[in-house]
C-alpha cells in the first residue's frame, strides 16, 4: 500500500492504522460514509488507494 500523506496530524488519528483497517474493506465500494470521521484519515486512505 502506498504511504498516505495527510494534512492534519493529531493524537488519536487512525492514519497509522489505515493500512490494517483498509484490509477489511471490500474491493468495490460505491459509497463510503464515515459519520464520525475526525480528520477523515480512513476516507483519505481509501481514496488514495482507489478503494472509494
Amino acid at each position: 500500500m502506498k504511504k498516505i500523506p495527510h494534512p492534519i496530524q493529531y493524537q488519536g488519528s487512525k492514519r497509522n492504522l489505515a493500512p490494517a483497517i483498509l484490509e477489511y474493506f471490500p474491493n468495490n465500494i460505491n459509497k463510503l460514509v464515515e459519520p464520525f470521521s475526525g480528520s477523515a484519515a480512513i476516507s483519505i486512505a481509501a481514496a488514495w488507494n482507489n478503494l472509494a
